[in-house]
């Protein structure tokens, strides 16, 4: 399903429920993967962390969860 609204880059729950049906959800991640910013020095800056799901009908996607999430 392509998402064509891209004019707010916010995440709320009333998008979530927009976007994602009662189906179960499927975690694809063997682990929480830590996402990282470059900074001009080439600094790897950890900014957050995510994990990817799959749901029927849907194409995988990933949530973000805060960067003091453990393993």
């Amino acid at each position: 399903m392509k998402i064509n609204n891209f004019q707010k880059r916010a995440y709320s729950l009333e998008t979530a429920k927009k976007y994602i049906n009662n189906k179960d959800l499927i975690l694809a991640s063997a682990d929480i993967e830590e996402t990282f910013e470059y900074d001009k020095n080439h600094n790897r800056n950890v900014t957050g962390k995510r994990v990817w799901l799959l749901q029927e009908g849907l194409n995988p996607f990933y949530i973000k969860l805060p960067r003091k999430c453990k393993n």
